[in-house]
This record gives structure tokens, sequence and C-alpha cells, in this order.
């Protein structure tokens, strides 16, 4: 036996990492594991996209609200006003949380 896993071509008798197994169980285990991480795979690219998918739209409505505002508050007043807006109904949301 080399490394950790027993060669295809050792007799039954050999001991592979979960004690004494037949090399066909032992080559099932292992097409078994590696079907097993080729789903995970896909799985994992495919709740990727799916996140990717779901955030775009959020980003861009975010980015949109960004460049308005922007061109609303150029004046010092407005800019202080929605400052004090935007503090008053954070501290609101807190009174509620607490509540």
């Amino acid at each position: 036996m080399r490394g950790l896993f027993p060669l295809k071509n050792e007799p039954a008798t050999s001991r592979g990492m979960w004690g004494s197994v037949t090399p066909a169980s032992e080559n099932i285990a292992f097409i078994q594991l590696d079907v097993a991480d080729e789903v995970r795979a896909t799985q994992a690219v495919f709740l990727s996209g799916l996140f990717v998918f779901a955030a775009l739209p959020s980003c861009f409505l975010w980015l949109a609200f960004g460049a308005t505002i922007q061109r609303i508050l150029y004046n010092q007043r407005r800019l202080r006003l929605f400052n004090v807006a935007m503090g008053a109904l954070l501290a609101l949301s807190t009174v509620l949380i607490l509540r």
C-alpha cells in the first residue's frame, strides 16, 4: 500500500482507510465521493449565480438613488436638512427596536 488509499490491484485483505474492504466496494465509495463533490460544486455555482442575479437589481437601484440624491444635495442647506432627517429616522428606528 502506498499513501493513504490502497491501490486497485492490492488483495482484499489489505487495510484501506476504513479497515478491510474489497476493491470493488472501495471503488464505489470513491465514485460516490466524487459525485457528491461534483454535486456540491454545481450547487455552489448555481447558488452564487442566483445570488448575483438577485443582488444586481438592488445594487443598480442604490446606484441610481445615489446619483439622483447627489444632484439634489449640492446645496449646503439641503445637505444639512437631509442629514438631520436621516439622523431623526435612525433615532426613531432605534426607539422602535428597543420597545
